[in-house]
């Protein structure tokens, strides 16, 4: 419905219905309100529960959509029809709600009431988590006195105890049990879906420890070897503990706040200026206990040879931050030694400060071997058996970027067996779109660059550098059927390392 009021024949203004009732679902909860709740709870369980619904109302469809996959889990935990005849359902008295009128569509209620009443779980002081009415927590009534009502102390307990009830509602049982087997079921999910290679592994092995300790890490590792897929699944299968930011090219620092406080859930509207949304977003890491993962982290770093300024963002992750106990990672390309190097021999920044609270410096290896690459050929050709797999993953152990090679030639096979009617890839597919797709398009890039290159003075410094990245001559190998896929060849690029920063 519309909440504005206009005169017939006037301009149509298209934000009249954003403060309407049907967007409420979709919006996300508070980061600052949230933090404040769970700063209430003792329990990491439950606080966790907090934080993973403020992050999953951030997401697509917002806390209808928890609403939806309560519903569609738990369709037992919708009052049965004893329930509304009787009006026995259990949580009624508990949250001060009577029973509704026999014959309601529990379904249709939940969906419309469940979306309001999660927003209340993360930011209502007077909603304790806690199923039973009769074990109304002294602790919690005790903390919320003395955090956020300091003035009711002078009330006497009775009247105090009469402003608290459970988050327990009539139209679906267990809410707080239902939720917290939703969350750890999609967090299941999200681990068991990720085709996990031995570099994952090491990413997620360094990501448990800087959970764990509360310390800064660096992870560093070349591009398309799947470091962002692998950070991603772990952030997924640990929604609730933790926020992730992925930077850009053009990341300056009203960019990254605004990022960041996108994540955290603070306001973050582009009338924001840094000096508002900075300690708003700070405040929530360091009261929330909430981790920090940034990928693509040498963005952080300035991206030009000339550097006048000191990095202040990186500054301020391990001053604002990890020095007040965040757990911060950053996920990045032998870029950010490269570039941080160069901040320090043009501006003289001390960069043993930085060195010395990243407790962990890892370096990844710069390719897959075959069993990575079976691995991940296997998750994106379910079905298919290992002499396919094997094919897919021999092809791209001689390609420069192995994973994209291994997407690539999946999606175009795929596309092709769509276009002969049939809805699983054959090796004919995989052939056909390693000559007729693949291949013309390596080499239409190389011709594209070569012309570029002859018209163009020789580029010098990081340009050069990054020139050297794009894709040379294609080679065609010999290549005999025998039941199989034959291979093309690209030329290997050789990056240079990372240089070390200096200590």
């Amino acid at each position: 419905m519309t909440t504005r009021i206009k005169n017939s024949g006037d301009a149509l203004s298209q934000e009249r219905w954003m403060s309407s009732e049907e967007y409420v679902a979709l919006r996300s909860i508070n980061g600052l309100a949230t933090t404040a709740k769970a700063g209430l709870l003792t329990g990491s369980e439950l606080k966790r529960l907090l934080f993973w619904i403020q992050g999953r109302s951030q997401m697509p469809g917002g806390l209808l959509a928890i609403a939806r996959d309560l519903v569609e889990m738990f369709p037992e935990n919708l009052p049965t029809p004893t329930a509304r005849k009787t009006g026995s359902n259990r949580g009624a008295r508990a949250s001060g709600e009577s029973a509704m009128a026999t014959g309601t569509d529990y379904q249709k209620v939940a969906l419309e009431k469940l979306p309001r009443h999660l927003i209340q779980i993360c930011v209502n002081p007077y909603i304790e988590l806690d199923s039973d009415a009769d074990n109304l927590s002294a602790g919690y009534q005790r903390n919320v006195m003395e955090q956020v009502l300091p003035d009711v102390s002078r009330l006497t307990g009775e009247h105090v105890r009469e402003g608290f009830r459970t988050a327990a509602v009539p139209y679906f049982r267990d809410l707080l049990g239902s939720l917290l087997e939703l969350m750890h079921r999609d967090c299941k999910r999200a681990a068991d879906a990720h085709a996990l290679t031995s570099v994952g592994q090491t990413i997620w092995k360094q990501l448990d420890f800087c959970r764990r300790t509360h310390q800064m890490i660096v992870i560093e590792g070349r591009e398309g070897i799947g470091k962002t897929e692998a950070v991603n699944a772990w952030c997924a299968a640990h929604e609730g503990e933790v926020r992730r930011v992925s930077l850009t090219s053009t990341t300056n620092q009203t960019e990254f706040f605004r990022e960041l406080a996108a994540a955290v859930g603070v306001a973050c509207s582009y009338m924001r200026k840094v000096n508002e949304m900075k300690p708003r977003a700070t405040d929530v890491l360091r009261r929330s206990g909430l981790m920090l993962v940034i990928d693509e982290g040498h963005y952080l770093l300035p991206q030009t040879k000339r550097v006048v300024a000191r990095p202040v963002l990186l500054d301020w992750l391990y001053s604002g931050l990890n020095n007040f106990g965040v757990p911060v990672a950053l996920i990045a390309t032998p870029q950010f030694s490269q570039l941080a190097a160069n901040v320090e021999k043009c501006t003289g920044w001390n960069s043993g400060q930085f060195l010395r609270r990243s407790k962990r410096f890892v370096e990844l290896p710069p390719r897959l071997g075959d069993s990575d690459l079976r691995i991940v050929a296997r998750a994106l050709l379910p079905g298919a058996s290992e002499t396919l797999v094997g094919v897919v993953a021999a092809y791209a152990s001689l390609k420069e970027h192995q994973l994209d090679a291994i997407k690539d030639i999946v999606t175009e096979a795929q596309a092709l067996a769509e276009e002969s009617g049939r809805d699983t890839i054959k090796s004919t597919d995989l052939e056909r779109a390693m000559k007729e797709v693949i291949e013309p398009t390596l080499l239409a890039k190389t011709k594209a660059l070569g012309r570029q290159n002859a018209t163009a003075r020789p580029a010098r410094g990081p340009s050069a550098a990054a020139s050297r990245q794009l894709p040379g001559n294609v080679m065609k190998l010999t290549t005999k059927r025998r039941g199989t896929v034959p291979v093309t060849e690209a030329h290997e690029h050789r990056f240079p390392e990372a240089s070390a920063l200096a200590g």
